[in-house]
């Protein structure tokens, strides 16, 4: 067995691998083993709708793809902390930045979610309350919103969410998740 590479032997100049810690080191932001989610069945038992999901996520972006059904929203909620009543979340291991999700008292997965965790949910209509004005719930946000999409404030702040075009919403809920600069 040969000895790991150092900068002697990687090829790279000293400078470039000096200072670095081994990548064995730095743990991953996001740790996902073995997440499962299920829910009481009608004739008894659980119906599992998150089978065995398991990745790593360090600081990049993560983007889930999946036919409809497949879990996606769920996997995100249970990392979140969002499952609806009556679901069980398990897995090996649930961790955010050194953070055990499955142990953490729900006061701690509130701080967690949109100062450091947020998700943009793939059917859009469903993110903010259908009958309060956008501008109610998020008038801080809509200037923000008015500078980088180009939805003019006044529009948005009178609008119903329903009534935006899809292009929209998507839009606007994606920049309301980056709004708070999340880690995930």
């Amino acid at each position: 067995m040969s000895a790991p590479p150092t900068a002697a032997t990687s090829g790279l100049p000293p400078a470039v691998t000096s200072g670095l810690p081994p990548a064995a080191a730095i743990a991953p932001l996001l740790d996902v083993q073995d997440l499962r989610v299920a829910y009481p069945a009608r004739e008894g038992g659980w119906t599992e709708v998150v089978r065995g999901v398991s990745f790593t996520l360090g600081r990049e972006r993560l983007g889930i793809v999946g036919e409809s059904g497949s879990g996606k929203s769920q996997t995100g909620r249970a990392i979140l902390g969002l499952t609806s009543p009556g679901g069980r979340v398990s897995a090996q291991r649930l961790r955010f930045d050194g953070v055990d999700l499955l142990e953490s008292p729900p006061a701690q997965r509130r701080r967690l979610r949109g100062a450091r965790m947020a998700m943009v949910l793939q059917d859009p209509k469903f993110s903010l309350n259908p009958v309060m004005r956008i501008g109610e719930q998020i008038v801080e946000t809509l200037l923000d919103i008015r500078r980088q999409a180009g939805v003019p404030v006044e529009f948005a702040a009178r609008s119903y969410f329903p009534t935006l075009d899809y292009g929209r919403q998507v839009e606007l809920m994606t920049l309301l998740a980056e709004d708070v600069a999340p880690h995930i």
